[in-house]
């Protein structure tokens, strides 16, 4: 018997492709920490500012007719005056008001206000309220003051107005030692001033700045005297 012929072998299904595994998604990068801000540096605390103040020097009149040197320049035991005031707001104008009249009732001199004006610092007010003293008070007034010598400028052109002479029979004091001043003062027609020392007062304030800065231990006031001139 002929041989059976061999079946052939069924073809071996191809295996099925794997499929690939998915990519994996990269992981979102991590978002950086946003910088921390710098806390702002604490502003220093400003260092209190010393006061710096002056003292107003006791006036010493020239002695005139039966005047000692005080004011009293008619001899009746009293010293007449007219006050002609800065800005009544201003320490200064408020002491340099309050500390010439102390220093005649410190030097135990009766007084007595005869006019008391505000002349905001200004050479046409200080020449305005000494000439109306100077007519409503007449030879009663034997002092005038000015909180400056800008005012003591206009009372002094109302004195020569008046025919008055500083010197004989009246006294003008100013405040400031302006140049022009204390010219007059040279020449009679103007019996004091005092100079309000502002070099002093500006090397008082360095020096209390560096004592600051050193960490020393500093005064609230500190005083700077005026200086007479006379």
């Amino acid at each position: 018997q002929p041989t059976q012929a061999t079946q052939p072998t069924q073809a071996t299904q191809p295996t099925q492709a794997t499929q690939p595994t998915q990519a994996t998604q990269p992981t979102q990068a991590t978002q950086p920490t946003q910088a921390t801000q710098p806390t702002q540096a604490t502003q220093p605390t400003q260092a209190t500012q010393p006061t710096t103040t002056k003292t107003v020097p006791t006036p010493t009149l020239p002695s005139v007719g039966t005047d000692t040197g005080k004011g009293d320049i008619n001899g009746d035991g009293k010293v007449s005056y007219v006050m002609i005031q800065g800005d009544p707001e201003n320490p200064d104008a408020q002491y340099r008001t309050q500390f010439s009249i102390k220093a005649l009732t410190d030097a135990g001199m009766e007084v007595e206000e005869l006019a008391n004006q505000v002349g905001m610092w200004a050479t046409d007010k200080g020449q305005e309220i000494a000439a109306t003293a100077l007519s409503q008070h007449g030879d009663a007034v034997e002092v005038i003051f000015c909180n400056n010598d800008g005012m003591a400028l206009g009372a002094a052109a109302a004195i020569e107005a008046a025919g008055r002479k500083v010197g004989e029979d009246i006294y003008l004091l100013g405040v400031d030692a302006l140049e022009e001043c204390q010219e007059m003062v040279k020449n009679g027609t103007m019996t004091g001033t005092v100079l309000n020392d502002h070099i002093g007062q500006s090397h008082t304030a360095v020096d209390v700045a560096v004592k600051a800065l050193n960490g020393e231990a500093i005064d609230n006031y500190y005083w700077v005297d005026y200086v007479m001139i006379k």
